[in-house]
């Protein structure tokens, strides 16, 4: 299963590219063609997927042109990789609500949940939009609990709408899980046909429930999901395998373990779409590939690999790096051990390569431990580092992105 993720399109007047615009003038849009470039990338990197995740923020002013321009790259991207359309998830984010149609709105009612249908008003009498939504098991983004499930025979996807609650009078659009409709929301899941299958699970929003460093603005970060802790909670009672978000216009992947031992990934999926300028500091757009394996044998974690790719003005669609993107091209996942377990279990195989010629590449250690393929780059790095004066190595990095172990002479 392979399941492609964008998030932060921007379609309209801040979009990076002609294609995505719906006004272009001489100093917006700087890319000619952004559709047919990453149509070249996914030929020459022969990039497949099964599913598209879309986490937020698709129009830049939720205008009803907008999101029709919107639907039609969408759906070019879901042709150039032959996705089915109802394997297509989306959730809203806090640029597809209309501010202007929920300030008059809120002129004529007094009641909350009508000012919230009318500022989602163009989304929802969108055709695309609407149709993927009638494909899920539940729908209500646009009223309690805000949210959707898809269901499928190996995948589940739940969609929260953690932008609902905002409004056109705050400064600062954090986000907000509610934590009423967080609880009707999992009286919902709790009435799903209970399978002895195990299927991969996504929670999809596009608010942050952590926070990121961040070097791309100089005032501190006030857009963390409010009630972040009981959306993480809901993540690990209803085990997810991954939360998928967008908002913050920098990728990140990172995972985390809670106190009742469950384990989650975290995917920040940055903006596919945005024109980025200077105040990003450098900043690129991006988009990824969950690339689900199987599930460990072992504690049933899902294992797989988060692919990456970052789009530059001058070097167009380049494979991701982490030193200069804080994500990497790859990064595996679903190998969850301390770092003292994980230097204790690399002792016995590098010991048992050593005695077989005087180097060793990072395949031949899973070769013989293949479990160690799942590891995350971050914590193996550090691993093999601290054993290195030990075992009497050097670690030299490799072409493919991981190392090579060179025996030092007795």
């Amino acid at each position: 299963m392979k399941i492609l993720v964008i998030s932060d399109l921007h379609v309209g007047t801040t979009a990076r590219a002609k294609d995505f615009c719906t006004e272009v003038s001489e100093t917006s849009a700087i890319t000619e063609n952004f559709i047919e470039e990453f149509r070249d990338l996914v030929i020459s990197e022969n990039i497949t997927a099964s599913h598209l995740l879309i986490a937020g923020d698709i129009t830049n002013r939720a205008e009803l042109y907008e999101f029709e321009v919107a639907a039609q790259r969408i759906n070019d991207i879901i042709n150039i990789l032959n996705i089915e359309l109802k394997n297509v998830f989306f959730v809203p984010g806090n640029h597809d609500g209309n501010w202007l149609q929920e300030k008059a709105a809120s002129e004529r009612y007094s009641s909350k949940d009508k000012i919230i249908l009318e500022k989602y008003h163009n989304i929802k009498s969108n055709d695309f939009f609407s149709s993927l939504l009638n494909n899920s098991t539940f729908s209500s983004y646009y009223t309690d609990p805000f949210a959707s499930i898809w269901e499928h025979d190996d995948l589940i996807v739940v969609g929260v709408n953690s932008s609902a609650l905002d409004s056109y009078d705050k400064d600062v659009k954090f986000g907000e899980v509610d934590l009423k409709c967080l609880a009707s929301l999992q009286l919902k899941l709790d009435e799903l046909k209970k399978e002895d299958k195990r299927k991969f699970k996504i929670l999809l929003t596009h608010h942050h429930p952590k926070n990121y460093t961040d070097t791309t603005f100089p005032d501190p970060d006030l857009s963390q999901m409010k009630n972040a802790e009981d959306f993480m909670r809901f993540a690990s009672r209803n085990e997810f395998d991954f939360i998928v978000h967008g908002h913050k216009h920098i990728p990140r992947y990172n995972f985390q373990m809670d106190s009742d031992g469950f384990f989650v990934n975290i995917l920040s999926a940055g903006s596919f779409a945005a024109q980025l300028k200077d105040w990003h500091n450098g900043v690129a757009n991006f988009f990824h590939l969950i690339d689900h394996h199987d599930f460990c044998p072992e504690n049933d974690f899902s294992r797989g690999r988060v692919i990456s790719w970052s789009y530059f003005t001058n070097h167009k669609w380049t494979r991701s790096l982490y030193d200069r993107d804080h994500i990497s091209h790859e990064e595996y996942y679903g190998y969850m051990v301390s770092r003292n377990q994980l230097k204790s279990n690399l002792r016995i195989v590098i010991s048992q390569c050593r005695s077989n010629k005087n180097y060793a590449k990072w395949q031949d250690l899973i070769n013989i431990e293949p479990k160690l393929k799942y590891c995350n780059k971050q914590l193996l790095s550090h691993a093999v580092d601290d054993l290195s004066v030990e075992l009497k190595y050097e670690v030299m990095p490799s072409k493919d992105d991981s190392f090579v172990l060179l025996w030092a002479e007795d």
